[in-house]
């Protein structure tokens, strides 16, 4: 899960408070976090970057839009933390398919930054 979740804490995290929960095992639930993460394709122009990028969370959001047009403004949240990209959240139904986020809350910056992905 480290290419995906690159911190064992969040790892135990999402086990312990949301895993054991489910009724699933841990390889279940770990495959279906996986299922998820890669049923959202990320958009080129953000992955393909070789310098940082300064984008609005508006345009963030457009470009998921375009790379995933199952998706749409409602269904992301953009969390961003002293200006840079943290995370772009998919909100999903248990099965998979996208659903309006239960508690938007974007980031409210005009514009952040965003660093080449390695």
């Amino acid at each position: 899960m480290l290419d995906i979740m690159p911190d064992l804490g969040l790892i135990q995290h999402e086990w312990t408070t949301h895993g054991t929960c489910t009724g699933l095992t841990a390889e279940q639930y770990f495959g279906l976090i996986r299922k998820a993460f890669n049923s959202v394709k990320q958009p080129t122009q953000i992955t393909s970057a070789k310098t940082q990028l300064t984008m609005s969370p508006r345009q963030i959001k457009q470009d998921f839009e375009q790379a995933n047009p199952q998706l749409n403004d409602s269904e992301m949240m953009i969390n961003c933390a002293s200006n840079y990209l943290q995370a772009v959240e998919i909100c999903l139904t248990k099965s998979l398919q996208p659903m309006t986020c239960p508690a938007p809350r974007d980031c409210r910056a005009s514009t952040i930054r965003v660093p080449p992905v390695h």
